[in-house]
């Protein structure tokens, strides 16, 4: 087993679970040059790509689990490494906009789905299947290019930074918390179902929750595995089916549930509740320690403080 582990001076340490002992140590790229804000390390996941046949002792043939972590931090980069005893960075690119740190992730390899939050309030919705399937070509000694994440959508959940983040891969839906005092139910394709708290009645139809199929399947099907690879969001065609597809599913929705101009507004955009009922200091904790307490064993989602993950 392995435990990873993230420091706010961008240090990323892999340890052997079984004697406690360091196994390697990751380095960003460019660490030196970086700005203090730019280095911690936010959220750390570990993805589950296949297996592969591994010689131990000069003879022995083991079969072990191939396993990939995916970091994001304070300079907004998502990077890709490898757990083996190479320890290397396999992929990186950039997915906010320039100085917007990266504040939280959620994947779950079953569902092929990476999930990340940024500073801004924003959360992008990734599809992941080219990316397992190329996870174990990409070590050594084969080390063919790791394929990048397919971006499925991007919206904005917060007007400020998400402070938790979280999946749940039967249900299809994501949870967020944040520093405005506000915890918010999503689909994946980006609409609100409700805000915890709030006092009018969550509107919800089939529609919103119309994927393939729910469980241990890939939640977006083969939408995003045809055409050539590409970076993040280069599948256009794909993308352009699946506006078709949101945009269908919206206009059943609207003559489905005939509203006021007001209402229909309210339901496009986050609704920051009034936090009137918390006073003083008592307010100002609140907005500081948005959190998230479930049960639900198919919840996916990472801490951000102290990050760290095992498998």
């Amino acid at each position: 087993g392995v435990l990873v582990t993230g420091s706010y001076d961008g240090d990323i340490i892999l340890w052997a679970t079984d004697t406690g002992h360091m196994r390697s140590r990751l380095v960003l790229p460019g660490i030196l040059a970086m700005k203090g804000d730019q280095r911690p390390i936010e959220a750390i996941g570990l993805i589950e790509c296949g297996y592969r046949s591994v010689v131990v002792g000069g003879r022995q043939q083991v079969t072990e689990t191939v396993v990939l972590v995916v970091t994001v931090g304070g300079d907004g980069v998502v990077r890709f490494w490898s757990s083996d005893s190479t320890a290397e960075l396999l992929l990186e690119f950039a997915l906010a906009g320039q100085d917007v740190g990266l504040v939280d992730l959620a994947v779950c390899h079953k569902t092929a789905v990476l999930i990340i939050a940024d500073a801004m309030g924003f959360i992008y919705v990734l599809d992941i299947q080219r990316t397992l399937k190329s996870g174990v070509r990409s070590l050594q000694p084969t080390s063919q290019p790791l394929l990048p994440p397919v971006k499925h959508c991007h919206f904005r959940a917060h007007q400020t930074s998400v402070s938790s983040l979280g999946y749940i891969k039967f249900r299809r839906v994501i949870f967020t918390g944040a520093q405005d005092c506000t915890i918010c139910l999503w689909t994946l394709d980006g609409e609100r179902l409700g805000t915890f708290g709030e006092p009018k009645e969550w509107k919800m139809d089939p529609a919103m929750h119309n994927y393939q199929e729910l469980g241990d399947v890939p939640a977006f099907g083969s939408l995003y595995l045809g055409g050539e690879p590409g970076g993040v969001g280069d599948d256009k065609a794909a993308k352009k089916s699946a506006a078709a597809k949101n945009k269908s599913r919206n206009n059943k929705r609207v003559q489905s549930h005939k509203t006021s101009s007001a209402a229909q507004d309210a339901k496009q955009s986050p609704v920051s509740l009034p936090v009137d009922s918390v006073k003083g200091d008592a307010k100002a904790e609140a907005s500081t320690q948005s959190f998230f307490i479930t049960q639900d064993p198919s919840a996916e989602g990472v801490a951000a403080d102290g990050a760290a993950a095992a498998a």
